[in-house]
């Protein structure tokens, strides 16, 4: 009677056999893997393997020998236990025992049971036919570090600090601020003002915005200016004695030169400029109520309307004393206008 066969039946039926007396055969499932030294990639397989201690009899092999054999229990019991006895005689007389398509079994020099698996391999159906293959490793590139073992320190860089100024600054920007009051103080002289005027065509005059009689007077500054003819002013003029001598040095010439035909030809003394016709229109009855010789000049480009006192038509001299006469008795801003043909 060949026990063999039902072990094989067994372990490819339940994965597992047991041996009573002297151990179990179990299939042993081990997962894909590679080898970390050869680089063997293994598929997935299921290998027989024996555990000794696996001893003890439950019944499995011996009722399938009993119903494959037809024989009763008792009697394939005593089948079972007097073939293992073969093989464990066997081995102690330092024998192998080789069991077909399971295995061999052998005692080590230390006496301990040894068992090689059979050629059969990878018992796993689903991974039949799957060889082991191998793979070369992946060479990958050095890195290298460069970097200095020791971190070279950063110099830290000072903070820029401003310079201060030199009480020498200080004196050069104090001399030039003096310097430019006193041309500006020079420039406003009157006589300074007509000579710079004469030579360069220069007003350095200042104008500021007058008021007579509650209504509002633009200054000279927006009045349009036309042309500029040079007029011949004599030297001296001779005066009487009540009146004081003006010459040259001391004369303001006109602003404004202008050509109005329907206006009397000479020298007027603008008094009042207005930007509405009635508050112009007011003014003028005004001043001739008073007595003067006013007159209205036509709106100008820049839309203002002057009034003026007609005071010459011979000459600058007697303009600049009515215009100063005008300044202390009625408006201390008027200013010179001339109308040419």
């Amino acid at each position: 009677m060949d026990i063999t066969r039902h072990i094989l039946y067994l372990i490819s039926r339940y994965d597992y056999v047991v041996l009573p007396g002297f151990g179990g055969f179990v299939m042993d499932y081990q997962p894909a893997n590679v080898h970390p030294v050869t680089h063997e990639m293994r598929p997935p397989s299921r290998r027989l393997a024996f555990n000794r201690q696996l001893a003890q009899d439950d019944g499995l092999l011996v009722t399938r020998i009993a119903k494959r054999e037809s024989v009763s229990t008792d009697a394939a019991r005593d089948h079972v236990r007097s073939q293992v006895q073969q093989w464990q005689q066997a081995m102690e007389r330092h024998e192998i025992v080789v069991i077909e398509e399971i295995g061999k079994f052998w005692f080590d020099p230390e006496q301990r049971l040894v068992f090689s698996p059979g050629a059969k391999g990878n018992l796993l159906p689903s991974a039949f036919g799957l060889p082991e293959m191998r793979t070369d490793p992946v060479l990958r590139a050095r890195v290298v570090d460069i970097a200095p073992a020791v971190p070279i320190p950063i110099r830290s860089q000072a903070p820029v600090r401003k310079r201060p100024i030199r009480p020498m600054y200080w004196a050069a920007a104090s001399i030039a601020l003096l310097i430019i009051a006193a041309l500006g103080t020079y420039l406003s002289v009157p006589s300074v003002q007509q000579h710079t005027n004469t030579v360069f065509g220069w007003d350095t005059s200042y104008h500021v915005k007058p008021n007579y009689s509650g209504l509002s007077l633009e200054p000279a500054r927006h009045a349009h200016w036309t042309r500029f003819v040079p007029l011949h002013i004599p030297e001296v003029e001779e005066l009487t004695e009540e009146v004081p001598v003006l010459t040259t040095e001391s004369l303001e010439y006109p602003l404004t030169v202008e050509a109005n035909h329907e206006l009397p030809k000479g020298y007027f003394v603008i008094v009042g400029s207005f930007t509405k016709a009635g508050n112009a229109g007011r003014f003028h009855t005004q001043l001739t109520t008073d007595g003067y010789d006013a007159h209205t000049f036509p709106q100008t480009q820049s839309g203002f309307m002057r009034v003026g006192i007609f005071v010459s038509d011979t000459g600058l001299v007697a303009a600049n004393r009515h215009m100063r006469s005008i300044r202390q008795s009625l408006q201390q801003d008027a200013w010179i206008l001339k109308n040419v043909e």
